[in-house]
Parts: C-alpha cells; sequence; structure tokens
C-alpha cells in the first residue's frame, strides 16, 4: 500500500510540470491575420508580404521556440519556429509576427509557405493552424475564405468581443491590440443620439447655472467670514482667568477678619482715642442749656444809630 502511494505521488510530480505546460502553452493564440499586404507592414527587407500575428493572453512569460505553425492539415509539423529564435519568448500581453510569403531562410519569422495558398484544405477555404512542440497537440487554428480577403484588410479576434470570435477589422493593427475603429466624429454621433439639440442645451444651461450658485455660495461664506473676523477684532481683550486660578477665601481667612476688626473697636473705645484738632470750636453743654439763637433780646441793638 505505502509502495503504492509513493509510486502515484511520483507520477503526479513528474506530470505537474508537463500540465502547468500544457495549461500555459494554451493561453497563446492566433490573434490577426492579413493574406494581402499591399501597402502595410513591411519586414526587415522591406517586403510587404502576408503575415499572422500570435498573441499571448495570458499572465505568465511563455514561448513559441519549438512550436510549430502549418497550412496543410495533413503535415502539422510543415514550419518549426527555432528555438533559439531571439524574440520566440513572450511575455504577458506580448505578440510576435510572423510574415509568410514562402522566403524561410531570411529568419525565424518566416514561415515556408503563403495565406493565399488553397487547394490544402477544399476549395476556396485556407487554413492556418499553431501546434506545441511535440506537433500533435493542436493550440489554436483558423480557417478562411482567401477570395474575400480584400489589400490592406485583415481579420482577427477582437479584444472588446467577449466570445474572441474573428472580424474582419478596418485597420490593420500589427503588435497591438485588435478593436473596430470609429472614423466618425463626435458631432455626428452627438447628432444621431440628440437630433433637436435638447440634451446639449439643457446640459449647457445646467452647467451655466451651477457654476452661478457655487460662485454665489463661495462670496457668501468669505463675505461672512471676514466679517466675523473684523467684529472679533474690534472687540477689547479680555483676559478670561480660570476658575481653578482664581484666589479663594477659606472659612478661616474670614473668621480671622471679623476677630481683627472687632479687637480694634474695643481697643479704640478702651483708650478714648479721638482725633484732635488745633482749630476748632466745641459745645459745652454746662454752660448754657438753652439755645440763645431764640432770645429776641440779642436780635436787637440796644442803641440804633440815628440819621
Amino acid at each position: 500500500m505505502r509502495k503504492n502511494f509513493v509510486l502515484i505521488f511520483a507520477l503526479v510530480c513528474l506530470g505537474m510540470p508537463f500540465a502547468a505546460h500544457a495549461q500555459g502553452i494554451k493561453a497563446i493564440h492566433i490573434n490577426e491575420v492579413l493574406v494581402y499586404n499591399d501597402s502595410g507592414y513591411q519586414d526587415d527587407y522591406g517586403v510587404r508580404g502576408g503575415w499572422f500575428e500570435i498573441y499571448n493572453s495570458g499572465v505568465k512569460t511563455l514561448t513559441v521556440g519549438g512550436c510549430y505553425v502549418t497550412n496543410d492539415p495533413s503535415n502539422p509539423k510543415k514550419y518549426r519556429i527555432p528555438k533559439t529564435a531571439q524574440n520566440a519568448t513572450l511575455p504577458p500581453k506580448a505578440y510576435a509576427v510572423f510574415f509568410a510569403y514562402n522566403e524561410p531562410t531570411r529568419g525565424a519569422f518566416h514561415v515556408n509557405f503563403k495565406l493565399s495558398d488553397t487547394g490544402l484544405v477544399g476549395g476556396d477555404l485556407a487554413y492556418l493552424a499553431l501546434y506545441d512542440q511535440s506537433g500533435k497537440e493542436l493550440i489554436d487554428s483558423v480557417t478562411y475564405h482567401v477570395s474575400a480577403q480584400k489589400p490592406d484588410c485583415s481579420f482577427g479576434k477582437v479584444e472588446e468581443d467577449e466570445n474572441g470570435d474573428w472580424r474582419v477589422l478596418e485597420h490593420v493593427t500589427p503588435m497591438t491590440l485588435n478593436h473596430i475603429s470609429n472614423d466618425r466624429s463626435r458631432s455626428e454621433i452627438y447628432g444621431e443620439k440628440d437630433p433637436h439639440g435638447l440634451i446639449i442645451t439643457a446640459t449647457s444651461v445646467s452647467v451655466v447655472f451651477l457654476l452661478l450658485f457655487v460662485i454665489a455660495v463661495v462670496f457668501t461664506c468669505t463675505g461672512s467670514y471676514f466679517k466675523r473676523k473684523e467684529a472679533k477684532e474690534k472687540q477689547p481683550a479680555t483676559k478670561t482667568v480660570p476658575a481653578s486660578e482664581k484666589p479663594q477665601a477659606t472659612a478661616a481667612q474670614a473668621d480671622d477678619d471679623i476677630t481683627a476688626v472687632i479687637a480694634a473697636a474695643l481697643h479704640l473705645y478702651q483708650q478714648d482715642c479721638h482725633e484732635e484738632e488745633e482749630t476748632g470750636f466745641y459745645l459745652n453743654r454746662g454752660l448754657n442749656q438753652s439755645s440763645p439763637w431764640a432770645s429776641k433780646s440779642l436780635n436787637f441793638k440796644r442803641t440804633p444809630n440815628r440819621k
């Protein structure tokens, strides 16, 4: 039992690299094909021949070195990509362009067949396929009608299309993402969506009123801020003493003050201390008990003056 477990574990470990490689190589696929190249992309020799593009859509660096490309279903190993090719290793989201005008001696990325060859599949059909390094496992393939191809008009897998269907591209895009361009101007697009101009008018008016509202709010807030600041500067600066720092009289201190006042009063009373002045007058009650101010005899002279 133990020996069987060890044998199974060894087989799994040995097979994991091959499985990972098989899963990884599936991320490479044929991305774009141009059969007739009259005024487009050139190779290093200045030749505008037919070409096809291979794309690594995975997240790992993969190599197409040692893989096979062919236009003959009965001959999967028709052209082998050299393992030592400089650009055979594709980082994630990278591309490789192969020229197909039957000149394999011009470099590793020049295959030994043409994309316009017919008769290998049947009728007007042509075939292009990519095989793994064994030449037995098909990685990707495409079949197309040669008579339907136009000069400088390629077809490929559009990135915006979730299904990955092959579509005719309005412009060739070697070494870049495939997309369907839109040559119409923005005014034409807006004209179709809003023929009477109601949307653009409402949008313009809304933007103007929004800007005016924002400006009014900004000026109002700024004026209020400066008014408060000016009023605060005009107020006298008053120092507020915290209640914890104010001196607080205790009950013992109040009792001491009262005792001192009573003692001072008793002392003055016992000593009969009065303020004495050098000048002044005093009333002596013992001399005359009656008031002379009401005496009529004092109001008249005894010998009045006669004229």
